[in-house]
């Protein structure tokens, strides 16, 4: 007898299960805590992060792709054709593959700069991120360390500028163009690079994370959350 009721107790509770599939969504609401959707937000940020290294800090993923590509095209009506016009347009061309260069060589130091950025992430409404845009979650990262990103990226920038050699590219073209116009030019290199490498991060995170939400093939343990979400 106690067999018996022991094999229905297991029964019983393997129909409940088997019958507890979620159609509506609730489940969300009381099988995660903050503790997890905080996981899974930031989950899908390191997850977009990774494959956002993936595309941009490899060969051409900056000077390949014309959507990333750094030409300061801001400077082609002034600076740059004065160089073009005299014979200097190498210089140009030397500063934007240098440029480029340099920042595809930066995978570690980014992706490094990022994660860490995102452990010092304060989350407030877990569920409006979560059920938000498929891209709210990486809108918010960017909105709240946006300025944190770009300072942390200064320094390790400038060194690999100075490796590439791209300050004296610079210079040399700031020399040369003072040969044939006086008026002055107001360019920061350096701020030029760190601004095109967190939005070009930013772009890519967006693109993974609209992926993460929707397809399980781009989720893990850590954004177990999103197989609920129907977007």
């Amino acid at each position: 007898m106690k067999k018996i009721k022991i094999l229905s107790l297991v029964l019983v509770s393997l129909f409940l299960v088997c019958s507890c599939e979620d159609n509506t969504g609730d489940y969300v609401d009381y099988a995660f805590t903050n503790s997890k959707k905080s996981d899974a937000i930031k989950g899908c940020l390191n997850s977009s992060i990774d494959t956002a290294c993936a595309h941009l800090f490899t060969t051409d993923g900056f000077y390949g792709d014309e959507q990333y590509k750094m030409d300061y095209n801001q400077l082609n009506s002034t600076i740059f054709n004065v160089l073009n016009d005299h014979g200097y347009g190498y210089l140009v061309d030397s500063l934007v593959l240098k440029t480029n260069r340099m920042s595809e060589s930066c995978n570690s130091v980014v992706g490094n700069i990022f994660k860490n950025t995102v452990k010092s992430l304060t989350i407030v409404d877990f569920d409006g991120l979560v059920n938000g845009d498929s891209t709210a979650i990486t809108d918010y990262f960017a909105m709240m360390k946006y300025r944190d990103l770009r300072d942390s990226l200064q320094s390790p920038v400038s060194i690999r500028m100075s490796v590439f050699q791209i300050s004296d590219i610079w210079n040399e073209i700031l020399n040369r163009y003072n040969e044939y116009e006086t008026t002055p030019v107001t360019f920061d290199v350096r701020n030029y690079i760190v601004d095109n490498m967190v939005e070009s991060m930013i772009s890519e995170m967006c693109k993974e994370e609209v992926w993460v939400r929707k397809d399980t093939c781009h989720q893990d343990e850590n954004t177990e959350l999103f197989r609920y979400l129907r977007k």
